[in-house]
């Protein structure tokens, strides 16, 4: 069992940089969407928060391909699931 971490829903989710890192989501407690980046430390004692997302999602894929993560459709509004407004959204994270 790894670390707890803040709640948070439908978030990404990709082994980047030789550990987990964790995408965006919705916080249904502060009733928005995130941009927060979170990558698990190294001992995996501890979730450290890495440079936030270029756009908030719920939703998104993370594809890591050619040593970035691609952040792949997703939605910026809270409970709007998958819905076509966030779909053609296409980003790249580079955090190592």
């Amino acid at each position: 069992m790894g670390p707890p971490i803040e709640p948070r829903g439908t978030a990404g989710a990709a082994v980047y940089c030789g550990t987990i890192y964790v995408f965006g989501g919705e916080s249904q407690a502060k009733t928005t969407t995130l941009a927060e980046v979170l990558r698990l430390n190294r001992d995996g004692t501890a979730w450290d928060r890495a440079a936030p997302m270029p756009s908030a999602r719920n939703y998104a894929r993370a594809v890591v391909m050619m040593g970035s993560v691609y952040l792949v459709g997703g939605n910026p509004a809270v409970a709007m699931s998958h819905s076509a407004s966030g779909s053609t959204l296409v980003e790249r994270f580079q955090g190592c």
